[in-house]
């Protein structure tokens, strides 16, 4: 364990898509059916390794990759779209999601990070009630560069006025793994059937539900460091 860990911790934050939403396999889905449209081949495998990547960054990967021709703005209204209807009536909550921030709630101060816009974020955590949860939300809106740059986590904590040791987040993507270990907080990778073949090695410690989450906190605060 890191000597720099500042316990108890003040704030622990969360990654959407993969974490509090069991949304992963759906957006590759719904990133499938998009590319479809428009006659690209893009395969499940090619569409995983753009886990964590902020959606704009992907597609404009994915078109030069394919050397398509079609309109990159085109694509990308049409997919947002398709993601806005995704996120009022399919992606569902992580069955623990609730008990685990309930738990939570109080004890420290929750904040949610993702690289979603604004609009798809507000959607979804209204329709499942989770606002009040939330001191504050970090979206794709609030910074110039996106995980895995440091950024959002960085932005995080100034806002928060904590230092990153002071922090652990919770993430299923290594892009998000890195923006957050490189902002200098500490990482619980959450692993799952959607990125099970991924290495999430660079996270502090590895679980598998998020009822793990309260447990791993109590050890490290119990810890000895």
């Amino acid at each position: 364990m890191e000597k720099n860990i500042v316990k108890p911790f003040r704030s622990v934050m969360w990654d959407l898509d993969g974490v509090l939403l069991d949304s992963e396999s759906l957006h590759i889905r719904a990133e499938l059916e998009t590319f479809k449209e428009i006659g690209l081949k893009v395969s499940e495998g090619i569409a995983k390794e753009y886990l964590g990547v902020k959606l704009d960054e992907y597609f404009r990967d994915i078109l030069r990759r394919f050397n398509a021709s079609t309109s990159f703005e085109k694509v990308l209204h049409s997919h947002y779209e398709r993601l806005k209807k995704y996120y009022k009536e399919v992606f569902p909550l992580n069955r623990e999601a609730i008990s685990v921030l309930k738990s939570l709630y109080g004890e420290y101060i929750l904040i949610l990070v993702t690289n979603r816009e604004r609009e798809l974020v507000d959607i979804v955590i209204d329709r499942f009630n989770l606002r009040h949860f939330f001191k504050f939300v970090i979206t794709s809106d609030d910074v110039v560069k996106s995980k895995p740059d440091p950024t959002p986590y960085l932005t995080a904590c100034k806002w928060l006025g904590i230092q990153p040791n002071e922090g652990v987040t919770v993430e299923d993507s290594l892009a998000g793994i890195i923006s957050a270990k490189d902002a200098g907080l500490v990482v619980i990778g959450l692993i799952g059937d959607h990125n099970r073949s991924e290495d999430l090695s660079k996270a502090d410690f590895l679980v598998e539900r998020l009822s793990e989450v309260p447990g791993i906190l109590r050890k490290i605060e119990e810890a000895k460091v």
